[in-house]
């Protein structure tokens, strides 16, 4: 089993009660909405098994944060099967948590909506330093029945802290609502809904040129913390059939003119720059925003190009994460841009960058922090074993950040492989 280091949610919320403060939700807000988004993805992981599993016992002390900020859902002793069958009227699990099917002693009601309701109740408690519902078993398990939940703003405001209730997120307290409904059918249907709405309230407090999420299959295939996929990337062999048809035939279009309307050139300036801070999931959505606007001509087809080029990076990027995340690694340097890390454990990888660990602390790295040649080599040192689409996604990430000599070597390696074609025409472009 995994050993982790932190202390649950629980233990940060009373923390922040002993010194004096409503909950620890206002100093990082961005930091407990991606550790809510971590537990959705943990529940989704696990109501997605060929046999459904439902945690049914969600609450602070169920949730542990490790040192890097990462959450895993803990304890799944009162878990149930989709299918499993309970006995009747029998109530398990904790109160102030517990979504009205189970507070009804109807079991038979349980599916993953019951979890969704306990990560609303949990979050509620983080935006307001209380649970929805207080007083003695029966009156908790009374109001989660028939009581409605009173909104986070007005919480904080009859608890004496409208200033923090004018600190909430916009639309995270709608999030916490809808999840607590009391009937199923008001909720989100499955954990997925939940994380693609966090993902919206992130996109709001995020400056609009980092606003970008991760990538819908990234989002829906990503087993999240609680159980971690294991296995290195996807070799050529299984990719093939899509390489040689979809990919390809993408990719032989070839790149965007190196000249045409001063549109197409900021587009290609805009692209380049995320590209070399390894955002090429924000370069993508530059991409999509061109191609939204209707641009025709030599302005479309450089917006489609690159397009393609930021996909096949952020495919690249987005295994490397996995991979790091899996494998941990100790690196004997890390260069950034006007220092050197030595050595440094890579605790976590995410869409922002690193979170590293140096000197008996943790410290986040951005991705802009690290020279491009030192992504280079990361991806070649510890992205595990390559296969043929990252390893052209890498190839395109070298060329596009001034790595001639680092992209022909990529591309050489694709000779003979079922993105033959297109690394040929990458050769062609690049040159001797």
């Amino acid at each position: 089993m995994e050993y982790l280091e932190g202390a649950t949610l629980a233990d940060h919320l009373r923390k922040a009660r002993e010194e004096g403060k409503v909950s620890p939700f206002f100093e990082q807000p961005r930091r407990y909405l991606h550790l809510f988004r971590d537990v959705a993805r943990a529940l989704h992981y696990a109501h997605t098994r060929p046999s459904p599993i439902i945690h049914c016992d969600l609450k602070p002390s169920n949730i542990f944060v490790d040192r890097s900020g990462r959450a895993t859902v803990l304890d799944f002793g009162l878990a149930k099967t989709h299918r499993e069958a309970d006995i009747a009227g029998l109530v398990k699990g904790s109160p102030k948590y517990m979504a009205p099917e189970q507070a009804s002693g109807h079991p038979e009601d349980i599916d993953p909506r019951t979890d969704v309701y306990g990560v609303g109740a949990v979050l509620y408690e983080t935006l307001t330093g209380r649970p929805p519902f207080a007083g003695t078993l029966s009156e908790v398990l009374r109001d989660a029945l028939v009581e409605p939940v009173k909104p986070p703003a007005e919480a904080l405001t009859e608890a004496g802290f409208p200033n923090l209730a004018a600190r909430l997120p916009v639309g995270i307290s709608e999030v916490s609502l809808k999840c607590m409904e009391k009937d199923r059918a008001g909720r989100y249907g499955t954990a997925i809904e939940l994380i693609d709405a966090i993902q919206d309230v992130l996109r709001r407090e995020t400056p609009p040129a980092e606003a970008q999420g991760p990538a819908p299959s990234e989002a829906r295939s990503s087993p999240g913390p609680a159980v971690r996929r294991r296995g290195a990337f996807v070799g050529a062999a299984a990719v093939a059939g899509l390489a040689a048809g979809v990919g390809i035939a993408m990719l032989l279009r070839g790149p965007a003119p190196a000249e045409g309307p001063e549109g197409s050139q900021a587009l290609r300036r805009e692209v380049e720059a995320a590209v070399a801070r390894f955002r090429p999931d924000s370069a993508a959505e530059f991409c999509r925003a061109e191609l939204a606007r209707g641009p025709g001509g030599a302005r479309r087809e450089a917006a489609e190009a690159l397009l393609e080029r930021a996909e096949w990076i952020d495919r690249m990027r987005r295994a490397v994460i996995e991979t790091l995340n899996r494998t941990r690694p100790t690196m004997p340097a890390l260069k950034l841009k006007g220092e050197t890390l030595s050595p440094a454990e890579i605790l976590k990888a995410t869409r922002d960058g690193l979170v590293v660990f140096r000197g008996g602390v943790s410290r986040d790295v951005p991705w802009d922090r690290l020279e491009p040649g030192q992504v280079t080599a990361l991806v070649r040192g510890w992205g595990g074993k390559l296969g043929d689409p990252e390893r052209f996604g890498l190839a395109l990430y070298a060329g596009m950040t001034g790595q001639a000599r680092e992209a022909r070597e990529e591309l050489e390696k694709l000779r003979g492989g079922p993105l033959e074609i297109p690394a040929a025409r990458e050769r062609s472009r690049i040159g001797d």
